[in-house]
């Protein structure tokens, strides 16, 4: 498995008990996280245009992405059981 799906296949099964709908939400929300935080474009992230596809740019972004993510969920994880 190359390392974008297998990057992908962990973001969808760290996300698997979200609904479509929330994990969309969630996505976005990250991918605005890395924009504003490294002063991008939307357009820049390669899973948003097929035309800022390099492999290893891809990989670099994808890990960025599921790393944001775990810490996105790790952190609500933590307040669920604060309250």
């Amino acid at each position: 498995m190359k390392s974008t799906d297998k990057h992908h296949h962990y973001l969808m099964k760290l996300l698997g008990h979200e609904t479509p709908e929330q994990r969309q939400k969630i996505l976005n929300n990250i991918d605005m996280i890395i924009c504003d935080y490294l002063c991008f474009k939307l357009s820049d992230l390669p899973w948003r245009n097929s035309n800022k596809h390099e492999e290893k740019w891809d990989k670099l972004m994808r890990g960025l992405r599921l790393m944001i993510a775990r810490i996105d969920m790790e952190f609500d994880k933590k307040n669920r059981t604060l309250h």
